[in-house]
């Protein structure tokens, strides 16, 4: 019972120092890389990259990136007029018809581009407007599951809206 006791206290007193340690490093401010970077003099800044950049010279560098071996077609249809603005609006960066290869399928043109500031990560939107036409949905299928067999999945990276004539999509 003695030996017991004095193990208890034993490990009351380390679980006591454990909590102090806890307290005192949860009080501590972390100094972010972002912030070092901004803490440097501006002759520094200018003679190293940094390794996170700001939130908007990632989003500049992310739309040249893919709007080097994008279509530079104008956009052509009502639907992705309006896909744009509701990404011009809300300030998401987007690029029209990037360049993307899907293995097993060949090279494809999604309509958009689209990058997830929080995340950083990039996103396709791919919007399927005449699905009543029999040709165009069977060849879409089969895209549709070259996306899924490259990693591109619904809700995870890729966004897929349809219509078809008479079904026009929900705009709001």
């Amino acid at each position: 019972a003695l030996a017991q006791k004095r193990y208890v206290m034993a490990v009351k007193a380390a679980l006591e120092n454990e909590q102090e340690v806890i307290r005192q490093t949860l009080q501590k401010e972390a100094v972010s890389v972002r912030d070092v970077y901004k803490q440097q003099p501006k002759e520094v800044q200018e003679m190293v990259e940094p390794y996170i950049l700001e939130d908007a010279e990632y989003a500049r560098c992310w739309k040249e990136k893919y709007s080097q071996e994008a279509s530079g077609e104008p956009l052509r249809s009502r639907i992705e007029i309006i896909i744009n603005g509701i990404y011009e609006n809300l300030d998401i960066p987007h690029v029209y018809e990037p360049s993307l290869y899907l293995q097993g399928f060949g090279p494809v043109r999604p309509d958009f581009a689209v990058l997830n500031m929080r995340t950083r990560q990039t996103l396709f939107h791919e919007h399927l407007g005449m699905m009543d036409d029999y040709d165009y949905r069977i060849h879409n299928l089969k895209k549709l599951r070259a996306y899924h067999n490259n990693g591109y999945y619904e809700g995870v990276n890729l966004i897929l809206t349809m219509e078809s004539d008479g079904k026009m999509i929900d705009y709001d």
